[in-house]
């Protein structure tokens, strides 16, 4: 792996990387602050949206989730 996860954290936490890229990045993320933070922050977010309850939530909350412009990495 080479530099920071930036959109790659995503696939880290839903486990969609292969084993010896998930075990390389989880080796940077112990030793990197700012990698640390991002999958800090999207683990939470992640935790938050699943605990909604879908008959709550706003019906064009997926639109408008899908319109944000993803963080540079």
């Amino acid at each position: 792996m080479i530099g920071h996860l930036g959109t790659r954290v995503s696939a880290l936490l839903d486990g969609q990387m292969a084993p010896a890229e998930a075990e390389e990045a989880w080796a940077h993320v112990y030793a990197c602050h700012r990698c640390r933070d991002l999958v800090e922050h999207e683990g939470w977010v992640k935790t938050r949206l699943a605990g909604l309850d879908a008959r709550c939530t706003p019906a064009d909350l997926k639109g408008s989730l899908m319109n944000l412009t993803p963080a540079s990495g």
